[in-house]
């Protein structure tokens, strides 16, 4: 067995022995934990963190009940309320004031339809000054998404055991999937799994060491390696019994962006049926005839047998 391990107390899941049968980090880098009872409701916090696909939907969907509600009370305000629609039927009348909704909601107007009455050109103005306002705060909420200071990396979506000096180690690597500059990358990862002490079964947290924790630049991929020596906590331990403990590592990357000016980071985990071994990391980068470094992302997953 090892004989240093750098314990932690808690890094922030606690200690509990609890059974976590999905990944402590999700795959976005989010934390897999269900937050109930008396919680602080953020709208700009929400709409800034949800993903792109929810946020799209939720602005799509806001624009057409917002301009179906007022469509009808401008259709409501009766056939002269709005010149240029000559309908008498509400249905029809209903359609083309949808219509005239969204160009005053968006201030374009075409010209061919205006509000006539008095009521109609009150309710014209709230709907312009409603969707200036609406349109300003979308704005906003897309500067505020795409200014975020997120890291694009990629990891590799397994873990390997393979030859490392006159050993083995414990092998995942990343990539910056964008092609803006990290610099100063400083990794931490954590080995955590399940315990029994004094027949009381608790969480334990071991910092593993790795070959290198830092690296000043980051143009290509950056293998990480943790040596399985006597001073590992993984030394003598078989998949059965990592799986028994319900084992997982926690990856905790921080950096700089030079493009935004800005630190940022990424997390990852891996749990122990995401481990590989008789395999290595295939080359994912090459020199080409120009004498060009060419760094292939779609390889980060290549294994071959060592």
């Amino acid at each position: 067995m090892a004989k240093h391990l750098k314990i932690i107390e808690d890094i922030g899941f606690g200690n509990k022995g609890n059974i976590q049968t999905n990944k402590l980090i999700n795959e976005d880098g989010s934390y897999n934990v269900l937050r109930q009872g008396h919680l602080t409701f953020n709208l700009y916090a929400n709409l800034v963190e949800m993903g792109w696909k929810k946020f799209y939907i939720l602005i799509l969907s806001f624009y057409i009940f917002f301009n179906l509600i007022f469509a009808f009370i401008f259709t409501s305000l009766g056939p002269d309320a709005i010149n240029g629609i000559s309908e008498t039927d509400f249905l029809k009348r209903y359609q083309h004031c949808f219509f005239f909704s969204i160009q005053t909601f968006t201030t374009v107007g075409y010209g061919n339809m205006s509000p006539h009455s008095i009521a109609a050109n009150i309710l014209s103005s709230l709907v312009a000054f409603i969707g200036l306002m609406i349109l300003a705060v979308i704005t906003g909420m897309f500067f505020s998404r795409l200014s975020r200071p997120i890291a694009h990396i990629l990891y590799s979506s397994k873990v390997v055991v393979a030859p490392f000096k006159e050993g083995k180690a414990l092998m995942f690597r990343m990539a910056n999937s964008r092609n803006t500059v990290i610099a100063d990358l400083n990794i931490t990862v954590i080995l955590t799994w399940l315990i029994d002490k004094n027949g009381i079964e608790k969480r334990e947290y071991i910092r593993l060491d790795l070959e290198r924790t830092t690296v000043t630049l980051f143009p290509l991929n950056w293998t990480i390696v943790h040596p399985i020596d006597d001073n590992s906590p993984l030394f003598g331990l078989t998949v059965k019994l990592m799986e028994e403990r319900s084992a997982e590592i926690l990856i905790d990357l921080k950096g700089y962006n030079e493009t935004f000016n800005q630190m940022v980071r990424s997390r990852k985990s891996y749990k122990v049926h995401e481990t590989v071994t008789g395999m290595k990391f295939s080359p994912m980068f090459y020199t080409n005839e120009d004498g060009m470094v060419v760094l292939e992302l779609d390889k980060i997953d290549d294994v071959e047998p060592y």
